[in-house]
């Protein structure tokens, strides 16, 4: 379970410091253990939140589950926090 938590944590650092992937320069966007897309400026807001509530399993909401990328994506995802679009609908 803790080596979950540590994954869990090192994805919503990740997204922090590197918002977009290499290579080609897609935005980096974490899942919350409620399904909500977050963008990488919602989590660097929320970042002491976000890792309180993984930290301790809270499952308010506010846990990170893990990341993706728009690449990724079949469709628009809006961000859960800011409504921003993620991803276009293309």
């Amino acid at each position: 379970m803790q080596s979950n938590i540590r994954t869990r944590i090192q994805a919503l650092k990740s997204v922090i410091r590197e918002p977009y992937a290499w290579p080609g320069g897609y935005e980096r966007f974490l899942i919350m253990d409620d399904g909500d897309a977050i963008c990488h400026r919602c989590a660097k807001e929320g970042f002491k939140l976000m890792l309180q509530s993984t930290l301790f399993n809270y499952n308010d909401g506010w846990g990170v589950a893990g990341q993706d990328a728009e690449c990724n994506s079949d469709g628009p995802i809006n961000c859960g926090h800011c409504s921003a679009s993620i991803i276009g609908d293309e």
